[in-house]
């Protein structure tokens, strides 16, 4: 059962970070979407949606990586997934710090 799970849970942040990277499902994107839209229209919405579509990437990697280590158990690849997530959480951090949040 936990093999599914990985495997629904791996395909849904790589859909997800495809529409992201297109520059659909902004509704994705919690902060962005509480702003009114006249706020909305400082940000550019394609660079804040490939930031988190990249972060999706990682996550679905992390993921991808849980599942392998479903087959075969090792504390090494659960380690660099956890370490993924880790690296996903600073990167948009970061990001947001020195691209001004998205901001056009």
């Amino acid at each position: 059962m936990g093999k599914l799970i990985f495997f629904l849970i791996t395909v849904l942040f790589i859909i997800i970070a495809t529409k992201l990277y297109k520059g659909q499902w902004s509704w994705f994107i919690p902060e962005y979407n509480m702003l009114p839209e006249d706020k909305k229209k400082e940000y550019n919405k394609n660079k804040l949606c490939r930031a988190y579509s990249y972060c999706m990437i990682i996550c679905a990697s992390a993921t991808f990586l849980l599942l392998l280590n479903e087959f075969f158990p090792s504390n090494i690849l659960f380690a660099i997934s956890c370490g993924l997530f880790v690296v996903s959480i600073v990167f948009l951090i970061f990001w947001m710090l020195i691209n001004n949040g998205g901001k056009k």
